[in-house]
């Protein structure tokens, strides 16, 4: 087996950089609007210097067993905003948004912020040849998917590396190739597995892709954690996702108990994860895969053991539910049949020609000081200068 191809979901590396930095604390200064000329340039270095910093000892960790990296970027225009227009819940009134919670605070300039990212990505590509890309219309996660999808197929392992948990659905095995991606989490240390993954390196002890394994966890002090794809899916469908404002398939208002601090006021809830628990041993859920959240007898499943399992007065209808139900997994599912054709071709055909390009230097990741050279926005004067100044002083000049 050839050595991993390492996906990164570029967002998650940028926010968790700007959380290393601080910049989202009460105190930040950095980047804010308004700032002038000689501050934005030490902000811009600064970020850089992060930003190659962090990733270069990532890339250091996990370098013995990549042999290409990929870069994935958010297209800020999602389809799905477009679809959570026009597909609207029904029985559930939102006067939501896709996405439309995560605000950003208003005193910072992310533009240019997104602009420095940009000439990190860029310098990286100039000074390794390392591949990225962006597609109007996709979210990062749509393209992680499908690449990491297409390199199984042509007999290629893959890492993804991100924090986002939505990810933990790509995460699986390729039974015609011995193929499988897996999830590096680092904020958690955990690297996620499937079932099928698991079973095919318990039984393959001793060959390369185990040993490879091993190689991740003991450079990132990971665990090794199995997970059902299919059951995060279905966790989402019927739960929604708080942090994109898909909501619960059923809602409703409720007011606090006369114990309760807020006794007698309305609060909206949706389905608790023991409901959730109680639906998935009802169906069954193990009899069935993600290929079933296309069929509509088994959609019109989970939308009646969702009312029968829905404590409530008031009367659902389960066509209404049943709609709520396809809302949510074409908003939560990653698959060729939920993303639109025409991107899905796109994303399929930029996998295609990625595949077929030289592979990046992984070697020249290293050392975060060389990438540096090549970020466009880097102040490289301004390092000379300081480094100029420093040996003029030691030689007493």
């Amino acid at each position: 087996m050839n050595k991993f191809t390492l996906i990164i979901d570029g967002n998650y590396l940028l926010y968790s950089t700007l959380s290393v930095m601080k910049l989202f604390s009460k105190n930040n200064e950095m980047f804010l609007k308004g700032n002038n000329e000689e501050t934005l340039r030490k902000d811009t270095n600064f970020l850089l210097e992060k930003l190659t910093q962090i990733y270069a000892k990532d890339i250091r960790s996990l370098g013995p067993i990549i042999d290409d990296v990929i870069f994935t970027i958010d297209d800020s225009n999602s389809w799905r905003k477009d679809l959570y227009l026009t597909k609207d819940y029904k029985g559930i009134q939102t006067g939501l948004s896709y996405k439309g919670n995560r605000k950003k605070d208003k005193g910072i300039d992310f533009s240019n912020i997104f602009n420095v990212f940009d000439s990190f990505v860029k310098g990286l590509a100039i000074s390794c040849n390392l591949n990225f890309k962006a597609i109007p219309g996709c979210e990062a996660d749509d393209l992680i998917f499908v690449h990491s999808s297409y390199l199984n197929a042509q007999g290629k392992s893959t890492i993804i590396y991100s924090g986002d948990g939505d990810l933990k659905q790509c995460v699986g095995f390729d039974k015609g190739k011995n193929t499988f991606t897996i999830q590096y989490q680092k904020q958690n240390r955990k690297l996620w597995i499937d079932k099928d993954t698991a079973l095919y390196l318990k039984e393959n002890q001793k060959t390369y892709a185990v040993d490879c394994l091993r190689s991740v966890v003991n450079n990132t002090s990971s665990k090794l954690s199995v997970v059902n794809p299919f059951e995060i899916v279905i966790e989402k469908v019927l739960g929604g996702d708080i942090s994109d404002n898909i909501v619960p398939i059923i809602t409703e208002s409720r007011q606090y108990g006369p114990k309760a601090k807020k006794a007698g006021q309305w609060f909206n809830t949706g389905i608790a994860d023991a409901t959730i628990k109680n639906i998935k041993k009802e169906i069954d859920f193990s009899k069935f895969n993600v290929e079933d959240l296309f069929r509509t007898d088994f959609k019109r499943k989970l939308a009646s053991s969702a009312i029968r399992n829905f404590k409530s007065q008031n009367k659902y209808s389960i066509e209404d539910v049943q709609n709520n139900v396809d809302v949510n997994i074409n908003l939560v599912l990653l698959h060729k049949d939920t993303i639109p054709s025409y991107l899905y071709d796109d994303i399929f055909n930029w996998s295609e020609e990625t595949y077929k390009k030289k592979k990046c230097e992984v070697q020249k990741q290293f050392n975060y000081k060389n990438l540096l050279m090549s970020m466009k926005l880097y102040d490289k004067k301004a390092h000379d200068n300081s480094s100029s100044a420093s040996i003029f002083k030691e030689l007493g000049l």
